[in-house]
């Protein structure tokens, strides 16, 4: 698809670059963005989705709304565990906006009712961006506590799934999301999810997760310990989870994309 159609699909030249401190991505809208994102972009909350709609002006119905797919490598066949003991997983980078800090004051009001539990985070600090460090995350738990955090640091692609799969519950307490895809992958691999009350997630898990307050670690903890303790919600989680993840494929993205593509194509070829 050349740019020329696209031009003529959407009425108008493209956007001038964007100056430097916008980012690309405070001008371009990816076509993978959530219903989520659509809304925020449209209702004009916040600052970067205003900005996004100054200099793209594109109309509700000319938006299109693509959902990204889940790799294979999750499944509930993933293999073995890479610890020998229960734990609760969260994923990096450690961002600020990631949110945490709020999982790791939970497993310290839960963790001397789970004795064997540890919690693991992969990631870590990401440059040029606001980031927790190590002894911050550990300073969070009671020293007794504190030996029980595994941080493997950054984990490969491929492992990534043996990581994920091999958890008891995935806690997923990030505050900014365009989408969220890990619990995705989690439920795909039959794991319970955890996570924040952050609109774009609770969409993107639709009722397949249980749910907490961004900021409340004593609602995280009651979450995540009803996941852990109780086989029937586990079941549920899991159950619930691999019905909806199977609705994200890669093959239905790539489809939706060459249905857009096509539209585009026809569009501009008619004028």
């Amino acid at each position: 698809i050349s740019l020329a159609a696209l031009e003529a699909f959407y009425g108008r030249k493209a956007a001038e670059p964007a100056p430097a401190e916008l980012d690309a991505e405070a001008a371009v809208e990816t076509a993978q963005a959530s219903e989520e994102r659509r809304r925020r972009l449209e209702s004009g909350r916040p600052l970067a989705a205003r900005l996004r709609v100054r200099r793209l002006g594109v109309p509700r119905r000319k938006t299109v709304v693509i959902y990204p797919g889940v790799d294979r490598q999750f499944t509930i066949e993933t293999g073995s565990r890479p610890l020998p003991y229960p734990y609760i997983i969260c994923l990096g980078p450690w961002v600020k906006r990631k949110n945490l800090e709020v999982v790791v004051r939970a497993f310290a009001l839960l963790a001397h009712e789970h004795t064997d539990t540890r919690l693991v985070i992969t990631g870590g600090p990401a440059p040029g961006l606001q980031s927790y460090n190590e002894s911050e995350l550990a300073g969070l738990l009671p020293d007794d506590v504190r030996h029980r955090l595994v941080l493997p640091r950054f984990v490969a692609r491929e492992e990534l799934a043996e990581w994920v799969g091999g958890a008891s519950v995935l806690a997923y307490p990030s505050v900014d999301e365009g989408f969220g895809l890990p619990p995705l992958e989690a439920m795909a691999a039959g794991v319970p999810v955890v996570v924040a009350d952050t609109p774009a997630v609770v969409e993107a898990t639709s009722g397949a997760a249980l749910i907490a307050p961004k900021h409340d670690p004593a609602a995280w903890a009651a979450q995540i310990s009803l996941a852990l303790e109780r086989p029937q919600v586990a079941e549920r989680l899991r159950s619930a989870g691999l019905l909806h993840s199977a609705r994200f494929t890669w093959e239905s993205c790539a489809s939706s994309f060459l249905r857009l593509y096509t539209r585009i194509a026809s569009r501009a070829g008619n004028k």
